[in-house]
């Protein structure tokens, strides 16, 4: 092997891990937008406090996330995660298909019982068609 295959050899493989870990920060943070919009709506309806949401209850959340230095929970954010979550509710069954997932969740947080345990869906490094956001989302 000359030096010059040897640094493209290299330089292949750092572009390629690094476009794969790209898609699994991007899938990542795509399933934990989905899964803050499922806790909020969750407290909002069926919460013990129902009080908060009236006194704004995403503006109450979005401050004590941000005082935990947890990034991009600013209310606006907070909001399109709700909202990610209405649009595609169905997407529970590929979240919640992954036990590692499944685990994070509160106990108090459960689904439907045939949406967690009957689906034989998996989190894979691709988007599902279920996810492609249709275009009147893009403006």
């Amino acid at each position: 092997m000359k030096f010059n295959d040897l640094i493209g050899a290299l330089s292949k493989v750092n572009t390629e891990l690094r476009e794969q870990s790209v898609q699994a920060v991007n899938m990542s943070l795509t399933i934990r937008n989905w899964v803050f919009g499922f806790y909020i709506v969750e407290f909002e309806q069926n919460g013990n406090d129902r009080a908060e949401y009236g006194k704004g209850l995403l503006s109450l959340i979005s401050k004590e996330m941000q005082s935990r230095q947890i990034s991009n929970t600013d209310e606006r954010e907070l909001r399109r995660c709700r909202q990610f979550y209405t649009t595609y509710p169905q997407a529970d069954t590929f979240i919640f298909s992954n036990n590692r997932i499944r685990g994070l969740l509160s106990p108090e947080f459960t689904l439907k019982e045939n949406s967690i345990e009957n689906s034989s869906i998996q989190i894979r490094g691709t988007v599902s068609p279920e996810f492609i956001l249709p275009e009147s989302h893009y403006d």
